[in-house]
């Protein structure tokens, strides 16, 4: 797993949302609280989740900046897409650094095609910050060119002090 390095994004709290969409319906998705894996699900009976890529990888740097890591650090990534028949929802990218066998997320390895807020919504101690927003053009895949400017949010997960930064870029929501 290899990846060109992010697009220099400028990542913004939920009070300045509106300076990258004015669309109330967009704000909703993106301030979510709740799972996000759910409330799709009610809109698009037939959600799944396709694995695009998973395993030892490196943070992109922005990545690396929200964690207080240096760029190109070890974590384990995963990459997936969220989709209904024939639509593509969501991508969203999971970043887990100081990865070994006894990290507090290894059951993450075990996901396969269940969607993360399985696990994320299933545990109570879980501490998750506020979320960032930026209109970006994601992550990309080796030799792939940038895409479009989708609208993005991250958060920061603590489990045990263990942390997983996930980065969820809406692909059909309108800015």
């Amino acid at each position: 797993m290899h990846h060109l390095p992010c697009m220099a994004e400028s990542w913004v709290a939920a009070g300045d949302l509106r300076a990258l969409t004015d669309s109330p319906a967009a704000r909703s998705w993106l301030t979510e609280r709740g799972s996000l894996t759910l409330r799709l699900r009610l809109h698009h009976p037939g959600l799944a989740v396709r694995v695009v890529d998973e395993g030892p990888s490196y943070l992109l740097p922005d990545e690396a900046e929200r964690l207080g890591l240096a760029p190109g650090s070890p974590a384990w990534v995963r990459e997936v897409t969220l989709h209904a028949p024939g639509l593509d929802l969501v991508a969203a990218r999971s970043a887990i650094p100081h990865w070994s066998p006894d990290n507090p997320w290894h059951e993450v390895q075990r996901l396969g095609t269940r969607a993360l807020g399985e696990l994320l919504f299933s545990d109570p101690v879980l501490e998750r910050s506020d979320f960032e927003f930026t209109l970006g053009t994601g992550w990309h895949r080796h030799g792939s060119a940038p895409s479009e400017l989708r609208l993005t949010r991250r958060c920061l997960y603590h489990r045990h002090a263990a942390p997983l930064l996930l980065t969820e870029r809406f692909l059909q929501l309108a800015a």
